[in-house]
């Protein structure tokens, strides 16, 4: 395998190189393949949200916080194994992950899409957790990179929230607004004047 060899420091080969390519390919080319066809053939709407949210779990919070640990030193081995601080953790963790999980459903259940515009809805989505923020994905990301850069006492996967921000300001409000602003542009103003981005109502 001369080009994985070639590649260091961004793949290292090793002695199950072959093992972790065909794991790669069952883990991620599959059900990407299956993804990319029921899309197409806008089909099993509620298996697409799945793959999606699932896909985003794995990259968001343990594929990048892995290289940024990789790079600026840290390791899942400095997890706490104290269980009160692990059930503390919870405890936090679990809201936040609820939210995030609700954004997806609710792109499903009230917009008949995806929570990405290349699979757009056909309703603009003011239900469940989007009465109270605008950006539930994106407030879920950076509280739980808070927590975990807490439990690992890593600065760096803290630090990563401010790539949220970052993301919003450079995509969000660029593309995503100007995307709703055409498709919906007798609810959106409103609601987007009335819902903020980053701190949730208190009321719907």
């Amino acid at each position: 395998m001369p080009f994985f060899v070639s590649l260091p420091p961004f793949v290292e080969a090793g002695p199950n190189r072959l093992l972790s390519v065909f794991l790669v390919f069952l883990v991620a080319h599959v059900p990407a393949l299956f993804l990319a066809r029921w899309t197409a053939e806008d089909r099993h709407l509620g298996l697409r949200v799945a793959l999606l949210a699932f896909g985003y779990g794995w990259l968001a919070f343990v594929l990048l916080p892995a290289l940024v640990m990789r790079a600026m030193g840290g390791h899942w081995a400095d997890l706490p194994t104290s269980v009160p601080v692990l059930l503390m953790a919870f405890a936090v963790l679990a809201p936040i992950q609820l939210i995030g999980l609700t954004w997806a459903q609710m792109f499903a259940l009230r917009g008949n899409g995806m929570p990405i515009p290349l699979d757009q809805t056909d309703r603009l989505v003011r239900a469940g957790i989007y009465v109270y923020v605008c950006n539930p994905m994106q407030l879920c990301t950076a509280a739980t990179w808070i927590v975990m850069g807490a439990l690992l006492g890593n600065v760096w996967i803290t630090a990563m929230a401010g790539m949220t921000w970052i993301f919003v300001q450079g995509m969000v409000r660029w593309h995503h607004r100007h995307d709703l602003m055409v498709r919906f542009p007798e609810g959106w103003p409103e609601y987007c004047a009335n819902v903020g981005e980053w701190w949730p109502r208190w009321r719907p």
